[in-house]
């Protein structure tokens, strides 16, 4: 641990385990307002990236850092984590897990520099179908209500 305090502060590793704490508290927190059947599956996955974000944070900070954090780094970040918490919230206000994911996968592939609109939409989609197909038709995870309930649950 020879590395200053400043350079420590700089660290992208440092910064990605305290955005996804961040992330791991707010779906949690999201999840505690779902009814009682919807509610264990997101919990878990929450626990499980907070415990993980945790081990990253002890690792970054127990470790010289191995990538300073430039402003460039910020946008994209700061955008992903805005993406899975409009995800959240979408979620909790009824607007479906479809058209939440759906969204949410627009985003993070144009992030992920995607640029080719058709190719963008046709792997979201793809992403949402078989995410609903494994949680809902395969796992049987209960989805909040949604607006679209009446074309499938959880839609």
């Amino acid at each position: 641990m020879s590395s200053s305090p400043s350079a420590r502060w700089r660290n992208i590793d440092l910064w990605t385990a305290l955005a996804l704490i961040g992330v791991a508290a707010y779906a949690a927190l999201q999840a505690l307002s779902f009814d009682a059947g919807s509610r264990p599956f997101p919990l878990v996955v929450a626990s499980v990236l907070g415990l993980a974000a945790v081990m990253q944070l002890v690792l970054s900070l127990r470790e010289d850092p191995k990538a300073p954090l430039g402003s460039a780094d910020l946008l994209p970040a700061g955008a992903c984590v805005a993406l899975m918490a409009g995800w959240a919230t979408a979620l909790s206000m009824g607007l479906g897990f479809g058209l939440s994911t759906f969204v949410a996968q627009l985003g993070f592939l144009a992030l992920a520099g995607m640029r080719q609109p058709v190719k963008i939409a046709g792997v979201a989609l793809l992403i949402t179908a078989v995410s609903y197909t494994i949680f809902v038709l395969l796992l049987e995870v209960r989805l909040p209500r949604s607006m679209l309930q009446a074309i499938a649950p959880g839609l």
